[in-house]
């Protein structure tokens, strides 16, 4: 494909020509209706629209997106098989970092609302027999409503209106009831441009009955009473089960694991990410003793790619002590 040659001739140039590339990449977006390209994202090949920001992202920044690749290895470890939910699909580039361990016992539902995106992650996924994939809303409710796509570098963010499109909602606990293949489910990913919180709140069985791995985004998306609504979300996970989460910034690194008995520490948290430049957070929460040996396994991860070699030891005191 001639896009997807354009595309990696601007991943991989610099300076003068980056720019020439950069030109040509927005003109055969803006002319062509944002075709079609093919690169390799998580080790498996995808075919995305060009527009799409994802591979810019992880040629930046070395973590970005990199979480659940390990989440999932680290899961088929402890449980022998993954079964999960992708709430918040995209075009399939979080499934290709979970797949990467497929075992008869793995499945994975994905649901992704934008038509566009939920086209391209059935071009990548459709032949895969363990992955079913909806065309749905998810929410704290099940209804029935029209809403409108704001679509943006790859991403979408959904706004009710009289005039859009009519879609059903679905609750992550009517799902479980819909799958049994998903009885044993030990993953669930949201990202979903604001709607985290809302889909969190109608999991309350899905949650409680085995406390799965919980990854989710923290963003505020602009949204009036975002810190309250935050807290009110990790407030009602502690009540769940959940006792600990471990936090990453927008760019992939850790930035600790916090006491989801102790606002105060997340409310500073909250704090920096609305008075900063930061953009959000990734936020994940386990069973108490699986958490425990993934945040050991991530710190020993971290400490090994740290750029300065002295500050190695350092580190290791402060997170023994």
């Amino acid at each position: 494909m001639v896009s997807s040659f354009i595309f990696r001739q601007y991943l991989d140039s610099k300076g003068r020509v980056h720019r020439i590339w950069s030109l040509m990449r927005k003109w055969m977006i803006r002319l062509c209706n944002d075709p079609a390209c093919e690169l390799e994202i998580h080790g498996t090949v995808l075919q995305l629209p060009l527009s799409h920001s994802l591979p810019i992202n992880l040629r930046d920044f070395p973590f970005y997106d990199q979480l659940l690749s390990r989440l999932s290895y680290f899961l088929h470890n402890q449980y022998g098989y993954v079964q999960a939910m992708d709430i918040g699909a995209n075009i399939g580039d979080t499934l290709a970092a979970m797949h990467q361990n497929s075992d008869r016992r793995d499945f994975f539902l994905a649901v992704e609302p934008n038509s566009k995106f939920f086209h391209y992650f059935m071009l990548n996924w459709q032949d895969k027999k363990n992955v079913i994939a909806l065309n749905a809303l998810c929410s704290d409710a099940p209804t029935v409503e029209k809403v409108t796509m704001i679509e943006k570098n790859g991403s979408a963010s959904i706004s009710p209106t009289n005039t859009g499109t009519l879609m059903k909602s679905y609750t992550l606990d009517e799902l479980l009831e819909q799958f049994p293949q998903l009885s044993q489910i030990n993953l669930v990913k949201i990202d979903t441009d604001g709607y985290d919180f809302t889909i969190i709140n109608g999991a309350r069985r899905l949650l409680s009955n085995s406390l799965p791995a919980l990854l989710f985004e923290c963003d505020h998306f602009g949204k009036l009473n975002y810190a309250q609504t935050a807290i009110q979300t990790l407030t009602l996970l502690n009540d769940l089960g959940y006792r600990h989460a471990l936090v990453y910034d927008n760019c992939g690194y850790l930035m600790g694991k916090f006491d989801l008995q102790d606002m105060r520490q997340f409310k500073n948290l909250l704090f920096y990410q609305i008075s900063s430049p930061l953009a959000y957070f990734d936020i994940l929460v386990m069973q108490e003793r699986i958490l425990d040996r993934f945040f050991d396994s991530e710190c020993r991860m971290f400490l090994q790619t740290l750029r300065d070699s002295n500050l190695a030891e350092s580190s290791a005191a402060i997170l023994q002590s």
